[in-house]
């Protein structure tokens, strides 16, 4: 009876994910905007909605020269409203924008650059205090508004780590911590990548290797893993994103690209019903081949 290698610890997986994400789809030069109010508006804008109509939006608020916090402040909030339509649920999103205009004029004195010279925690807990902030906005805006390192969980990452599953050595959310590699210590766990060269090569005894797994071996490789935990994706936005800041150097560029390049690969191959064939991920995936 054949016997599962075992995983890699966390912190490598998941630099194997981003570095084969990186070597599929290359730099994806994200958040596109052209200064950091305009990232602001658009992390609001993008709730439910999709980048296009985002973007038709941002295009309205420039063309009537109200992309500027002063702008905002004196647009009626009807006017925002219409100004904001294509974006969908115009009315709530106008709302949600004047009430970061309000809130940053009394206790910023609108001024972007004194509210990001806040520490990263301090950013992030006082912007989810803002009407119509939640958790995905705040990260958005404190990475590629302020350039801070705070990792954005959204629904593409959540799909895609329930998806590849423990089977990278990445304990989902669902079934419990990060593992690591059994009796291995710092320098041994490092050391994978050097030993086994490239992360898009197949050798034989890398951990990061599953291409001789059969599916039923990928699934019982996942402690906790049922078909049912990963339809659900279970697992609280703190716990994924907890995945990531505490396996990844806090380095901003690096979260930037990451987050981009899931969403990336989220929209093109790992959709609801996922494309397997020829994902740059399929090799090391517990759910590669499970509709």
């Amino acid at each position: 009876m054949s016997r599962l290698r075992p995983a890699p610890p966390s912190s490598i997986a998941l630099m194997d994910i981003y570095e084969r994400m990186l070597s599929a789809y290359g730099p994806q030069h994200w958040w596109p905007g052209e200064s950091s109010l305009e990232v602001i508006i658009g992390a609001i804008l993008t709730q439910s909605a999709s980048w296009t109509n985002v973007e038709k939006a941002i295009d309205n608020l420039k063309n009537n020269g109200a992309l500027s916090i002063q702008g905002l402040q004196r647009l009626p909030v009807s006017d925002l409203a219409r100004l904001v339509y294509p974006s969908g649920y115009y009315n709530a999103k106008a709302a949600k924008i004047k009430a970061f205009v309000d809130w940053l004029y009394r206790n910023h004195d609108a001024d972007l650059d004194n509210l990001f010279s806040l520490d990263t925690a301090e950013l992030r807990q006082q912007l989810l205090g803002v009407y119509g902030i939640g958790e995905e906005t705040a990260d958005s805006i404190v990475l590629y508004a302020a350039s801070k390192p705070m990792f954005v969980i959204d629904a593409y990452t959540r799909r895609i780590i329930d998806r590849l599953g423990t089977t990278w050595g990445v304990q989902t959310p669902a079934t419990g911590t990060p593992g690591s590699l059994p009796g291995a210590d710092h320098g041994q766990e490092t050391s994978i990548g050097h030993d086994y060269g490239h992360t898009n090569s197949r050798v034989h005894g890398c951990p990061l290797d599953t291409t001789s797994y059969s599916n039923d071996q990928r699934r019982n490789s996942l402690p906790g893993w049922t078909p049912e935990s990963r339809r659900k994706g279970l697992g609280t936005y703190a716990s994924y994103q907890a995945l990531f800041m505490s396996n990844l150097p806090h380095d901003a560029a690096m979260f930037n690209e990451y987050h981009a390049l899931l969403v990336r690969h989220g929209k093109d191959v790992c959709k609801k019903k996922p494309i397997c064939i020829g994902c740059c991920l399929a090799t090391a995936c517990a759910s590669a081949g499970v509709g």
